[in-house]
């Protein structure tokens, strides 16, 4: 069952929801042993048992105890599954690291992206530049927000999605009445 895990270093357990579970599985077959689940802030969250699971990421199937509970995210991610499974979090990368595998998790900075080609901007434009995202290892495949939040340049840049192993365009609008100039590739948006 296809759903959204959110990455708890806080959270000692791996715990999924109640209601994800009753959706693809039933009311069935958990351990209902007594287990009590506190949030950070000491609040009692209803716990409807234990379950061994299989948890996918990506092309791997890990086997996982799991807590059952009445949570709002569809799956938390803790630290037994994490120490388990010897993953490490690259905070800067935004990725989640398994064994070989690597994960890109959501709500990663936004990248930068540079020019493969001169460009001029002329005035009061809208241009599509060619870009590419800088290729660093472990990046296959992997999808960046661009989004320019320096103010301080003659030139916007559009908010865009760019995969790292192709080549995109993204619009450059040059607000400024004189065209802008940029006198070989390789200069980042």
């Amino acid at each position: 069952m296809p759903c959204k895990l959110t990455i708890d270093t806080g959270a000692s357990r791996t715990v999924v929801s109640s209601q994800l579970i009753s959706q693809f599985l039933g009311d069935s077959a958990y351990n209902r042993e007594r287990i009590n689940l506190l949030t950070a802030i000491g609040q009692r969250i209803p716990v409807r048992g234990e379950k061994e699971m299989e948890l996918k990421l990506d092309n791997v199937i890990y086997l996982h105890n799991v807590i059952v509970a009445d949570i709002m995210d569809d799956c938390i991610l803790g630290l037994d599954f994490m120490r388990n499974n010897c993953c490490e979090i690259d905070v800067k990368q935004g990725v989640l690291k398994c064994g070989q595998e690597e994960l890109f998790m959501e709500g990663a900075l936004p990248g930068n992206v540079y020019s493969i080609k001169k460009i001029v901007l002329p005035p009061r434009s809208e241009t599509i530049v060619p870009v590419s995202l800088p290729q660093n290892v472990g990046q296959v495949h992997r999808c960046v927000l661009v989004e320019r939040v320096n103010n301080d340049l003659p030139w916007k840049v559009a908010r865009t999605l760019v995969r790292t192993t192709d080549v995109s365009g993204v619009r450059v609008l040059n607000l400024c009445d004189r065209e802008q100039r940029k006198r070989h590739a390789g200069w980042y948006l």
